[in-house]
């Protein structure tokens, strides 16, 4: 994935809801993939994913890729422009999203 840690590699890819447990590698092969695209003026795909424990999961994780891309994209958010981390499960069905914006008053 885009994000991981290169520091601690297993717990990147392969963690539990709480994000602070590390599986066994067992417990990780039987867990789901998920992908997370981001949709802004273009739509980047994500072939890669992320294992993870659940659909909460990788909700937490895209609040996570969220918060990231929003520090390198604050200007253009704060001049209207808006993204999506639409998270997909391991069959590629879209199980939600999380959208970005911002308006001045």
């Amino acid at each position: 994935m885009r994000f991981a840690n290169a520091a601690t590699p297993f717990m990147s890819f392969c963690r539990a809801a709480d994000l602070g447990t590390v599986l066994s590698f067992d417990d990780c092969w039987k867990m789901p993939r998920y992908y997370f695209d981001t949709l802004d003026r273009e739509q980047v795909t994500d072939d890669e994913g992320e294992i993870l424990a659940d659909d909460q999961a990788a909700k937490v994780m895209a609040a996570e890729i969220a918060s990231e891309l929003s520090l390198v994209r604050v200007a253009h958010i704060w001049a209207g422009e808006q993204f999506k981390i639409v998270i997909r499960d391991e069959t590629k069905l879209v199980i939600g999203w999380l959208a970005v914006s911002a308006e001045t008053a």
